[in-house]
């Protein structure tokens, strides 16, 4: 894992991110988030932690304009080999892995 680069300021101190992970030059990641190997975040995405951490699995992918946030009681973990699509929101919810959330579902705590 590497520290994010924290010069463009679109990532908070504590963001952890694999070397073979892919980050859009557009996704904003804050707080307590760790995007494991061979994953990608893609524009717009929105990854977001105050009080708990957010995983992301091996191999996931984040795709365009989700937004991943905690919940008041609970982390969020993303499993392995999960595809978020479009539009998505997770918060503060556990996904197993070789998930597929559809475009524009919510799935909460």
């Amino acid at each position: 894992m590497r520290k994010a680069d924290l010069s463009s300021g679109r990532f908070g101190p504590l963001v952890r991110i694999a070397q073979t992970a892919f980050i859009h030059d557009t996704a904003l990641i804050y707080g307590q988030v760790e995007i494991a190997d061979d994953c990608s975040v893609w524009p717009f995405a929105v990854i977001r932690s105050e009080m708990h951490e957010v995983r992301i699995g091996r191999g996931s992918n984040v795709q365009d304009h989700v937004m991943i946030h905690v919940g008041y009681e609970h982390p969020t973990i993303i499993g392995e080999m999960c595809s978020i699509t479009h539009h998505a929101t997770i918060h503060g919810a556990t996904l197993g892995k070789n998930v597929l959330i559809g475009i524009n579902a919510t799935v909460m705590d």
